[in-house]
């Protein structure tokens, strides 16, 4: 198998994948399954990221509403991440305050270590960010999970090096 790797955002990396330029993808859902053949490979839960002396940070755990009017530094549009906070928050009756959006985890830990705001992220990302005067607190909310799945286009063969991909993803105990 020769793999050839590259980063894109959600969007773009599905828009590429219907477009032909590549035989498989790792995207975040929702997932157009008329489209592609979805696997799940894992599930990240989301959190919220305050800083130190924000009224929340004594929470042991927060829900969607805690958002409501707070500013709310986020990963903009071509990340699902971004279309998913903005959806729940709509289930629950309110639109996030969203101050700012960014394409980097980065500025929206660092815009929350400011004190300008507060941000979502997976867990898996706020552990290998800079967190000093940051505080992850989880959602109640089972359902904050973003589903990471493997893609491979309907409208062509599933290629044999695409599916060897898929299992040993799949198998991966890491």
């Amino acid at each position: 198998i020769t793999l050839s790797w590259r980063e894109y955002p959600d969007r773009i990396t599905e828009k590429m994948l219907m477009e032909g330029q590549g035989s498989a993808a790792i995207s975040i859902g929702p997932f157009p399954t008329d489209l592609f053949h979805v696997r799940p490979l894992l599930r990240w839960p989301l959190s919220l990221i305050v800083y130190e002396d924000h009224p929340l940070c004594e929470r042991k755990e927060v829900v969607i509403e805690d958002l409501i009017g707070e500013p709310l530094f986020i990963e903009n549009s071509s990340f699902k991440i971004n279309e998913f906070v903005q959806y729940v928050c709509w289930l629950h009756g309110f639109e996030p305050n969203i101050v700012y959006e960014t394409s980097s985890f980065d500025i929206c830990c660092k815009m929350c270590r400011m004190k300008k705001g507060i941000t979502i992220l997976p867990d898996m990302v706020y552990q290998d960010m800079k967190t000093e005067g940051l505080l992850r607190i989880p959602f109640a909310d089972t359902q904050m999970n973003l589903e990471i799945a493997f893609l491979t286009p309907k409208n062509g063969l599933r290629e044999q090096a695409a599916e060897k991909l898929y299992h040993y993803l799949k198998n991966r105990k890491e």
